[in-house]
């Protein structure tokens, strides 16, 4: 028996087979056999039980449980061979056993396709992109940075001031109780640095060396330790010694030691800096505008998920998870301490998140279909260009090193949000960060290709794949007073 179903409430295809009693029983046979084999008993070795006494160690259910091991990639094999290709198959099937017996066995192979989409007029949104503006604060503000960063390090006898670095010892205590992670000796803190809670850092200023005080700050609501959030806490702080800042002095000497290209007047920096400023504001706000539009697409559009591409987007955010842990020095047991998260409370997170990136990976792909936008050669060269200046390397050699599959999808959805923006900006016109013509330092390039057909960015930088494939079988510590 074969059957096929396309399920479109989960965006899958459905091919149930059902053997013939004969080749179920002979499998069961094996999978007894097998079993027997490595079977252990007292008094008899490995493999040596004899049939009879085996039977009496190994139960019905673990023989059609092995049964139905040793019978899978058969049928499997069978129903690969029912997937045609309009069915849009996007990966390899999950099993699901729907009836099974000594005499029978019904099974179902679960395809994940691309679904139907309606999408809603993407067209005219609510949410629209607001053009970055660069003031004269925010260049100044670039300014005072690039001056602190030459700056000459002194100690102070004055009071506490912004922009000083204060090592201090501090306790912290909520509800009259010292708290997990809510002290530490000799630490350094810059003032204005918005490292700690807010209103701590304020609380520092006018203090001394060697002076004693108490602070009270209150923990935001949306705190990462949920235990703390919303939480008035009482800090007990002494001041051991305060550096200050010697400013060097903003001249042409200073500019020309940045060594930045074309910049060699005070003019030309700030013109630099207010271009650096404006790309840094233009990928804030796409960033902020793709969340949103999608966030509202997404509450317009059904967009059924299968189990399979779920479980494989759980994966990959779960080997991130842990990755991000280790390079942070942390163990998951130290962060589901710190964090009183629970580890299905992580399970829980990652199945949301992956859910909501599979979404925002179909839309991309939706609208780059429905707008025919593709990746072209000029867009390869480009990121090959960017590429390769970012690495200092011949674009010869990052083409061997990044492959065309690699950049494929961050130009393709890259020119999807362009269009996004083009048709949801006030102005109507379209910003993209991608053509502006900019200097910038080797920090700010932060290029990185991605393996995947198509994915969509998100907050935190991750990404989400939706691909056709071919069908296969798948059976540093901080306080806690800091932000």
């Amino acid at each position: 028996m074969l059957k096929r179903e396309l399920l479109t409430e989960s965006s899958e295809l459905k091919i149930t087979l059902q053997p013939e009693e004969a080749l179920w029983k002979k499998m069961q046979a094996k999978a007894e056999a097998k079993l027997t084999k490595n079977l252990k008993i007292d008094g008899f070795r490995k493999g040596s039980v004899p049939p009879k006494l085996a039977k009496k160690h190994i139960s019905e259910a673990s023989i059609l449980r092995e049964a139905v091991s040793l019978i899978t990639p058969e049928l499997e094999t069978q129903a690969r061979q029912n997937v045609m290709a309009d069915d849009n198959v996007l990966d390899g099937p999950i099993y699901k056993i729907e009836d099974i017996s000594q005499t029978k066995l019904e099974i179902s192979f679960l395809y994940p396709v691309y679904p139907t989409l309606n999408l809603p007029d993407y067209k005219n949104l609510k949410t629209k992109f607001v053009e970055p503006k660069v003031s004269k604060e925010d260049v100044d503000k670039q300014v005072q940075k690039l001056l602190e960063s030459g700056a000459a390090f002194q100690e102070s006898k004055q009071p506490v001031k912004n922009s000083d670095i204060v090592n201090f010892n501090f306790k912290g205590f909520i509800d009259g109780n010292a708290f997990e992670g809510g002290e530490a000796d000799h630490f350094d803190l810059k003032i204005g640095s918005g490292n700690f809670i807010a209103g701590f850092e304020e609380q520092l200023v006018g203090m001394k060396k060697g002076e004693k005080k108490e602070i009270f700050v209150t923990f935001p609501e949306n705190y990462h330790v949920t235990a703390y959030a919303g939480k008035e806490a009482k800090f007990k702080i002494k001041i051991n010694k305060i550096t200050e800042l010697i400013l060097p002095k903003l001249d042409e000497e200073f500019v020309k030691k940045l060594a930045l290209e074309d910049v060699k007047t005070e003019k030309d920096l700030r013109e630099y800096l207010s271009k650096l400023t404006f790309n840094e504001k233009l990928e804030q706000n796409r960033v902020a505008f793709q969340r949103e539009a999608f966030a509202e697409i997404q509450k317009q559009v059904q967009i059924p998920i299968s189990e399979k591409l779920l479980l494989n987007e759980m994966k990959r955010l779960e080997k991130l998870f842990e990755s991000n842990l280790k390079s942070q020095g942390f163990t998951l047991k130290e962060y589901l301490e710190i964090t009183k998260f629970t580890e299905e409370d992580i399970k829980l997170q990652m199945r949301t998140e992956s859910i909501n990136l599979l979404k925002n990976a179909f839309i991309y792909a939706e609208i780059s279909k429905l707008e025919q936008i593709f990746a072209r050669p000029e867009d390869y060269e480009f990121e090959y260009g960017k590429l390769a200046k970012f690495y200092k390397k011949p674009v010869e050699e990052v083409k061997k090193t990044f492959p065309l599959t690699q950049l494929q999808v961050n130009i393709t959805n890259s020119k999807v949000l362009d269009k996004l923006i083009e048709y949801n900006s006030d102005k109507k016109s379209k910003v993209s960060s991608e053509k502006e013509d900019r200097k910038t330092t080797p920090n700010s390039d932060k290029t990185k290709a991605k393996e995947t057909k198509t994915k969509t960015k998100t907050s935190a930088k991750t990404t989400t794949e939706v691909k056709k494939a071919k069908p296969k079988k798948e059976a540093t510590k901080k306080s806690k007073a800091t932000k």
